[in-house]
């Protein structure tokens, strides 16, 4: 009888324990499916619940101050030389974009349906930005509206973003990518299903890289930003510190191994080699490591030339590089003191980690200068350089308000007058622009009618225009001061490019979108020919009397004494 009562206990135990085992996996079941099937009305109120009024007035601001800032270009036809040549529609892929790994452009300009239009794709890339900007919030955690404004103007304003939107063609694409590199740091500091995440981020990483590369530096430069701040954050275990910044680095590496297997295929595949281009055809560990004496300082250099001297972008017409100074004096004397007043200052370990995380954040918002030796930082490659207002933003939301007042208003001022200068430059590129683009079409009207009236003349007759606008100094005059107030850059240039093929190219675009005119170019033997003639060499510069003649049944306008060679 004891037996039997001694078994029956045993096997109730027993089955208890089955039953505790089974219903740890049954939860677990549970909550896999929970979150692949849960009901929309779950997903509404968990998004709602994250989607706070801090996170909306990011969004909303980033888009308002967007389309405010950039309307000028919303309502114009005016781009940079490659968006003319590329502009309207661009639906197949280019075997130049493609040796240069940029496969990824070809996916995400399917968002647009391939329109290379002003008005849609500056929208959608706005839109795009200001997704990032929500994610870049959360992600700093930061609270203060003031630090928010700031931080959704400067991603709305970014000198980058400005010049991005030039290149209409693939601008939507270099959003995206924008979008793709922020949502991978975010995947890396999530906490929960921590394996998945790091595949998720892997794949977005890739893709990131499959349409533009230079953004690996919002990646590696926002994770380096994050990790400053949980540095900080004494609630915050420092082992965190290591274990993201290994992730990082290894989705960085996988990433970038997948992102060169994939480009070698389509290559293959395409029958093309990899472009010479800024030295891409040199990216190898073996060429980083032997670079890294020289790519080092470069990258220190550039950092400093994008702030304080007008190589890069246009500073000195607006004093921007006086407030720069400010702004970085001020977050280098609030990180101090917060390291005193937070208690950081008794973790010698947190406050080493926190200088060298400083100290090398040049490097993370520039890695790509690490792989690419040959290369500087220029307008489309910096849109990561903006990064340092959000973490401005950051540290002065972390500094309190103990013996901060003085130095956190003054990095908060000068960042407010650095968003404003962006505001104004960015108009006033635009507003240039579009001078450049009225003097192209006056210009290609004169053209036109030249030619009709010149003897020989035949519309089935190929064309040639020997030169650019802007290569006569005295008929292609810069009449006004507003371009002493653009960006630079690709603000500066004239319309038309300088090579043969993209002149080719940008000619027949400007004829055919602006003038409704279609035309055939001469091809480059006969280019050659006009160019070798006794004929060409005895005419005048447009718009002389005899700058327009026919010569081998080619009807030449001569813009220049030396014209690009094919």
């Amino acid at each position: 009888m004891k037996k039997v009562e001694t078994d029956e206990v045993y096997g109730s135990i027993k089955e208890n324990i089955k039953k505790a085992g089974s219903s740890k996996i049954l939860r677990k079941i549970a909550e896999i499916y929970k979150k692949i099937f849960v009901h929309p009305e779950e997903v509404e109120k968990d998004f709602f619940e994250w989607f706070d009024s801090g996170k909306k007035f990011a969004f909303l601001a980033t888009l308002l101050i967007g389309i405010i800032t950039h309307i000028t270009f919303l309502t114009e036809m005016i781009m940079s030389q490659d968006g003319l040549w590329n502009s309207i529609g661009y639906a197949e892929p280019t075997a130049w974009e493609l040796s240069l790994g940029r496969w990824g452009i070809f996916i995400a300009d399917k968002i647009v349906n391939n329109l290379a239009i002003p008005n849609i794709t500056a929208i959608v890339g706005i839109v795009l930005i200001a997704i990032s900007t929500v994610l870049i919030v959360d992600l700093l955690k930061l609270k203060n509206k003031f630090t928010i404004f700031l931080v959704s103007s400067a991603m709305a304003v970014s000198p980058a973003l400005t010049g991005t939107f030039l290149y209409i063609y693939t601008s939507v694409a270099y959003c995206l990518s924008m979008l793709l590199s922020v949502i991978t740091v975010s995947l890396i500091f999530k906490q929960k299903n921590k394996i998945l995440n790091i595949i998720l981020a892997t794949i977005v990483f890739t893709f990131s890289l499959g349409i533009y590369q230079s953004y690996i530096g919002v990646t590696v430069g926002l994770t380096a930003i994050r990790l400053i701040r949980d540095l900080f954050d004494k609630e915050t275990h420092i082992k965190w510190f290591f274990i993201n910044g290994i992730i990082m680095v290894l989705i960085v590496i996988v990433g970038g191994l997948l992102y060169s297997h994939i480009t070698e295929i389509i290559l293959e595949k395409m029958d093309l080699g990899v472009a010479s281009y800024k030295g891409m055809e040199n990216i190898s560990i073996s060429n980083t490591l032997k670079s890294l004496d020289t790519s080092i300082p470069n990258i220190y250099n550039d950092f400093q030339e994008f702030y304080f001297t007008d190589n890069i972008i246009n500073n000195e017409n607006y004093s921007r590089q006086e407030f720069y100074k400010v702004m970085f004096a001020s977050v280098i004397i609030l990180e101090l003191i917060l390291i005193i007043s937070s208690g950081v200052w008794k973790n010698p370990i947190r406050v080493i980690f926190i200088v060298l995380m400083n100290a090398i954040l040049p490097i993370a918002l520039n890695v790509v200068l690490l792989l690419t030796t040959d290369t500087k930082t220029y307008i489309l490659t910096a849109a990561q350089l903006i990064l340092v207002i959000p973490f401005v933003c950051m540290i002065c939301e972390l500094s309190g308000k103990r013996a901060t007042f003085v130095f956190k208003w003054a990095g908060l001022i000068s960042m407010f007058l650095i968003v404003f200068t962006y505001y104004l430059a960015d108009n006033a590129s635009y507003i240039a622009l579009k001078l450049n683009y009225n003097q192209a079409y006056s210009t290609a009207i004169r053209i036109m009618d030249r030619m009709e009236e010149t003897e020989g003349y035949d519309p089935e007759k190929p064309i040639m225009i020997a030169g650019i606008i802007w290569d006569n100094d005295v008929q292609y005059l810069k009449t006004s001061n507003i371009y002493y107030y653009t960006l630079g850059s690709i603000f500066d240039t004239a319309v038309f490019h300088g090579t043969y093929s993209g002149m080719e190219g940008t000619w027949t675009k400007f004829f055919g979108n602006y003038l409704g005119m279609k035309v055939q170019f001469c091809n480059t033997i006969s280019y050659n020919d006009v160019l070798n003639s006794q004929d060409f060499k005895e005419m005048g510069i447009f718009p002389a009397e005899n700058s327009v003649k026919s010569i081998y049944d080619v009807m030449v306008v001569k813009l220049t004494e030396n014209p690009p060679i094919p």
